[in-house]
């Protein structure tokens, strides 16, 4: 199976928000991506932090932080993020993202809910496109 990313068809300008828009165009203020390999000190953590608290956009409902590669975090800088997962603001989600689960911090792992990703295989993604452009009323 060819793993070559390719780019998407462009969606129709009806059916994307605003919020869509600028998450594309990376104007979006309340999506937040930390790249936990290279920010992987506490002073970096504590940064995210103090962002964490402030408010959202006019047009947001919530402010999304992405950790990427967060079994990067030093132990100390994880155990500094603890207190802010366990009670984070009311408008905060974090999105922590790796390809290492065993390496997080055990109690952030307890602490957190779970998601694992993999590629469908051609069969399911088939037959999963078929499934929905039948429910759309779309000829194949």
């Amino acid at each position: 199976m060819d793993a070559t990313l390719r780019p998407l068809a462009p969606l129709s300008t009806s059916r994307i928000t605003a919020s869509g828009a600028a998450v594309a165009a990376g104007a979006f203020y309340d999506l937040v991506e930390l790249d936990a390999a290279s920010n992987r000190r506490v002073e970096d953590v504590r940064d995210l932090i103090q962002g964490v608290h402030l408010g959202i956009g006019a047009s947001s409902r919530r402010k999304v932080y992405v950790l990427d590669e967060v079994h990067m975090l030093t132990a100390d800088a994880s155990n500094t993020l603890l207190k802010t997962l366990e009670e984070p603001p009311a408008h905060v989600v974090f999105v922590l993202a790796t390809t290492d689960p065993q390496k997080v911090l055990p109690t952030i792992r307890s602490r957190t809910q779970h998601f694992e990703f993999r590629l469908l295989t051609h069969a399911e993604l088939s037959g999963h496109l078929a499934d929905v452009m039948g429910r759309e009323g779309v000829d194949a």
